[in-house]
């Protein structure tokens, strides 16, 4: 009886049977996508992809089973998997069969998602042209992200592929693939949504966990887009953290001189182009003080505040491209608050009376160079201020 159960167990679990039964309908149809896909999509219910999806998988990357240390065996293997492709056309022709499988068999994208993460962890014990072929696939699938995101990289982070920089060859041949098919706002977007931005150096071995380190290494991969990215990331680390402080200062009311200084000394790091910097303080300025709701004491308060900040704001606007920044940054700032919807002209009237900003830069601004937040208020609300100015000019001349 025991013995009964047992065969039942085995009946019910066979992945070798399985696997004997999707090669043989694999066999005939070696890079023909079309028919591969056909033969997959018509043996699902009959082969128990619900229940041999890891099989599956293995079959279709690296030929056969994978033994739990990462060894594929070589009986009945089949030689037109992912690994055996020989060049990127073909690995594309699997790309696809993967994304019209799992759309018709949607159980299988998590089966997938799971078993990858896993697979990718034998990448030290596999012949250098399989891991390639993988990471290529890896590359050609985050394009779409339709199966899997960056954030399958994350199980490249075990010691033992960082320390020979396993991990690191095989991110930079998936990267090499993906940069190649798409832009770099894309791939931005999803390195950040992925979380893969956060931890992009610890694909380094330890002792080149630095700047410079991954600036050389993807130079010489020709990934300018990832050093681009490395950078802008860790610019924006850096004024987030110096937006965080200068909130404190303002708070505390520090000295302008000493908030300008500190200012200064991150941007040394931070390398941001000087005429942006008011483009930073600006918000902290504006959201360092309780903004009244009464409408008649709002222009009281305008007048007053930007008269306490107006020696640290003129630090930081002693250029015309400056002055142009800090316009467009106060109209979007008055803008997207509507509180202030009304109030552009005030802030910018004392902003001129406090010698932050010149009247050259208000007309150019005015007349050409501001934005289109809110443009058909702001038109009309600074026409005065505008005449005025042109008033003063011609009576000056």
């Amino acid at each position: 009886m025991m013995g009964q159960i047992d065969q039942d167990k085995a009946r019910k679990h066979d992945p070798h049977s399985f696997r004997n039964e999707l090669t043989a309908g694999l066999q005939s149809c070696s890079w023909k996508f079309d028919e591969i896909l056909k033969f997959l999509e018509n043996a699902g219910h009959r082969l128990e992809y619900n229940k041999y999806g890891e099989t599956l998988f293995e079959v279709l990357i690296a030929g056969n089973i994978i033994a739990p240390g990462g060894q594929i065996e070589e009986e009945s293997r089949w030689d037109g998997c992912v690994f055996e492709c020989g060049n990127e056309e073909l690995l594309r022709g699997f790309n696809d069969v993967f994304e019209k499988l799992m759309r018709r068999y949607k159980y299988l994208l998590k089966v997938f998602q799971n078993h990858t993460s896993h697979m990718i962890k034998f990448i030290n014990i596999w012949p250098e042209e399989y891991t390639c072929n993988f990471a290529t696939l890896f590359g050609l699938m985050f394009v779409s992200s339709a199966i899997i995101t960056p954030k399958v990289l994350d199980s490249l982070l075990a010691d033992y592929l960082v320390r020979n920089e396993c991990a690191l060859r095989f991110v930079t041949a998936a990267f090499e693939v993906w940069l190649a098919n798409t832009d770099f706002d894309t791939f931005s977007a999803a390195m950040k949504k992925s979380g893969t931005d956060d931890h992009l150096l610890e694909f380094f071995p330890e002792n080149k966990r630095k700047a410079e380190c991954l600036e050389e290494h993807f130079k010489g991969a020709g990934l300018d887009a990832v050093i681009r990215f490395f950078k802008d990331r860790t610019q924006s680390e850096i004024v987030n953290g110096l937006r965080a402080r200068l909130t404190e200062m303002l708070e505390a009311k520090e000295p302008a001189d000493r908030i300008a200084e500190v200012i200064l000394a991150v941007n040394r790091e931070a390398q941001l182009p000087e005429a942006h910097l008011i483009t930073l303080l600006w918000p902290c300025v504006m959201n360092s003080v309780e903004w009244s709701m009464k409408a008649d004491m709002i222009e009281r308060q305008v007048a007053q505040h930007m008269s306490v900040h107006a020696p640290l704001l003129s630090r930081f606007t002693r250029t015309g491209r400056a002055q142009l920044n800090a316009l467009n940054t106060i109209q979007s700032y008055c803008y997207e608050n509507m509180t202030f919807l009304k109030y552009l002209r005030s802030v910018v009237f004392s902003l001129y009376h406090n010698d932050v900003l010149e009247e050259e830069a208000i007309q150019k601004w005015y007349k050409d160079a501001h934005t289109s937040k809110g443009w058909s208020i702001f038109q009309e609300q600074m026409l005065t201020m505008i005449r005025w100015l042109e008033c003063a000019e011609e009576d000056s001349s």
